[in-house]
């Protein structure tokens, strides 16, 4: 390639670029029928839009022509951690507003509105962390939302400003001209991640931390190749792995470095490298797969070859997902065609160096991670989640203009133009995801021509109104969500109909709502139900067994498999299953309940005593904890203590289904103690 190639024809890819990103914007709903990704422009004010031109021109032109200046003004100390300090003061000015994106309302849940957190294993690390925040910030006597999702911000936060020192250490070890690492920092840092650092509630953006610091790790190991460094960067991708399991994306660039850092590789080139690492990729994404055929709740973030119900025509390869795929990539990563343009024209260096080979198989781990994952909650609402996986496109771009052995190809003008267009394009979009009126107008036109949406963004788009105090809005989405949803008003019809005692009408129409929602758990828990109702506990024991797969940490699954061993007087089992769902769930007082239950009718009535006290202690308003001590009172012959804890038990459940012979058996030793007994 001739030396001067990529710098003639970057500027021009670069205008391409931006008139094919801002002519999509233009075109809008027009361009085409899945457009999601074209519309923002559509649904934001004008005023924005010609703020949005006016400081894209001025962004471009300063770092295009001063950015040597703003280099040497950046390289005392003491105004880099201004400037860095500055950064992260911005993104808490323009925050996301709400945790409408990303299944936000659910993460916070876990944390902050359950009794109990549960560290799932494909999370752990970063739900612990998000969980000692949670605990830290409920010691200011904040409301529990409040603590929730500060815990999740601040966490968000800390990734931001660990991505800041990450990127510009890369930067570092790439060129030594201050004028090249300031833009090759400005273009590491606001890449396709570049959303998740204002706020965003959920793992994301530290899986997009991690990258960068995995692609740090290559980059040292690549430069100063040595045992210690290998462990570094490995240390750094069982981190991110413990810290979220899909973190096993950064394997393949990670398996590339490594092997490209050996003796006998790095002195020449080679091919095999990149060969190890499209392998691992490989190996990666079969075993995934294998995994899940026999994993439901790992299956149900997948998409298959042939789509899913209710979106069977949403498979791995079919022409709408392709189609989000290449939206998504394009809207978060436009400069991709610069890369592109660089890679097309250096291919055989790329594949014959562990530098590059590895920044480009990393970012083949993102994309395959990307295509894999079904958006469960529709592409335009998960679309900062995926994000994550994309953040090493700005680490290829990075290294294919500023590696030490081309940057003299690339002039600081054009490396200042990359940088620019790295923030102003993201900015383009950015109201959609940072304030929840705008959100809500872009997204409500997708959702109603995907109204199977609704189940999941109904829930969304009302817990965050409903955190905002924007009570009207919150309630007018509850409504959207019983009105619009298909599925939440095909099973509302199903319940009425059982509860009239029409199971001959409810029972088929649910089968076939399973069927059109195989990953939906509830359901599955509701024809469990009516099945043990009617005593058919052979056809309600596969119901209740896939939807404690579907969702393992949902204590109501573990108390309906209890009472299907507890109906058919399996006493044992039943006891084990629930003392196992009071391990998980420590703080759960129907467990509890039941599980003091189970003790006394297996003859343990000390423990059930015991249990007893405790919930009475713990949970004031149980009203079933006095029918035990009532139990136990007359079998010891207490039998005033046993009349007035049953009749305890019946004012405080009035309505329960045992409150009549509760009530008559409190009668009867009344009348046994007056001595009027017949």
């Amino acid at each position: 390639m001739d030396r001067t190639g990529t710098h003639k024809h970057l500027p021009l890819v670069l205008f391409a670029t931006v008139v094919l990103f801002v002519a999509g914007r233009i075109a809008g709903e027009n361009l085409m029928q899945n457009n999601w990704s074209f519309t923002h422009w559509d649904h934001f004010p004008y005023a924005y839009l010609v703020g949005w031109w006016i400081g894209a021109a001025l962004l471009a032109f300063a770092l295009g022509r001063f950015l040597p200046a703003i280099a040497a003004f950046l390289e005392s100390r003491r105004n880099t951690f201004g400037a860095g300090f500055l950064l992260l003061a911005l993104f808490w000015v323009f925050q996301f507003d709400s945790f409408l994106y990303g299944g936000g309302n659910v993460e916070l849940a876990r944390v902050a509105q359950e009794a109990d957190v549960i560290l799932p294993w494909y999370a752990y690390g970063s739900t612990l962390i998000v969980w000692l925040l949670n605990v830290f910030w409920s010691l200011f006597d904040l409301h529990y939302n409040l603590a929730g999702v500060l815990a999740w911000k601040t966490m968000t936060f800390a990734a931001g400003a660990f991505a800041v020192v990450g990127a510009w250490k890369i930067a570092g070890l790439l060129t030594e001209d201050p004028t090249r690492r300031l833009g090759l920092f400005l273009i590491l840092f606001f890449g396709p991640q570049f959303l998740l650092y204002l706020g965003f509630v959920g793992v994301a953006p530290v899986i997009a931390a991690v990258a960068v610091w995995t692609a740090w790790g290559i980059t040292r190991l690549v430069h100063q190749p040595g045992a210690k460094n290998v462990a570094v960067l490995w240390g750094i991708v069982v981190l991110g792995v413990v810290l979220h399991a899909s973190c096993l994306f950064l394997v393949p660039g990670a398996v590339v470095a490594t092997i490209g850092s050996l003796g006998f590789v790095r002195d020449r080139e080679s091919v095999l490298p990149v060969v190890a690492g499209g392998l691992a990729l490989a190996a990666i994404a079969v075993a995934l797969y294998i995994v899940a055929d026999g994993y439901l709740l790992l299956r149900s973030y997948l998409l298959p070859i042939d789509g899913k119900p209710p979106h069977a025509d949403y498979g791995l390869f079919s022409w709408r997902h392709m189609s989000d795929m290449l939206q998504t990539i394009f809207l978060l990563f436009p400069l991709g065609l610069a890369a592109l343009l660089v890679l097309l024209r250096r291919v055989r260096w790329v594949l014959a160096h562990a530098l590059p080979s590895s920044a480009l198989l990393l970012f083949l781990g993102g994309v395959g991670a990307l295509t894999v994952m079904d958006p469960v909650h529709s592409i335009v609402l998960d679309l900062p989640r995926l994000a994550a996986y994309l953040a090493p496109g700005a680490f290829l771009l990075a290294i294919l203009v500023g590696d030490r052995k081309t940057e003299n190809n690339i002039s600081p003008a054009v490396i200042g133009l990359l940088a620019a267009l790295s923030l102003v394009l993201p900015l383009s979009y950015l109201p959609a995801y940072t304030r929840i009126a705008t959100a809500e107008r872009y997204t409500t036109p997708y959702l109603d021509r995907h109204n199977a949406y609704y189940r999941t963004a109904g829930l969304a788009f009302r817990d965050a109104y409903f955190y905002r105090k924007e009570l009207d809005e919150a309630n007018r989405w509850d409504q959207d969500y019983d009105r619009k949803s298909p599925d939440y008003l095909n099973l509302s019809g199903i319940t009425e109909f059982a509860t009239g005692d029409r199971l001959d009408i409810a029972l088929p129409s649910l089968n076939k709502l399973i069927a059109r929602n195989p990953y939906w758990a509830e359901p599955r828990a509701l024809y469990a139900k009516y099945m043990m109702e009617q005593g058919k506990y052979a056809s309600a024991k596969p119901a209740l067994d896939t939807a404690l797969f579907l969702e393992p940490y949902n204590p109501a699954h573990h108390s309906n498999l209890y009472a299907w061993y507890r109906d058919q007087n399996r006493f044992d089992t039943a006891l084990m299953i629930i003392e196992h769902a009071a391990q998980l769930f420590p703080n759960n007082k129907e467990i509890y309940t039941d599980l003091m239950i189970i003790n006394y009718r297996t003859g343990r009535h000390d423990v059930a005593a015991a249990l007893a006290e405790e919930i009475i202690e713990k949970y004031p308003t149980q009203a079933y904890p006095w029918v035990i001590k009532g139990f136990l009172a007359e079998k010891a012959g207490n039998l005033a203590d046993a009349q007035k804890y049953f009749e305890r038990f019946a004012g405080m459940a009035p309505d329960a289904p045992e409150a009549p012979q509760i009530r008559k058996r409190a009668n009867d030793i009344y009348l046994k103690l007056s001595g009027r007994a017949q």
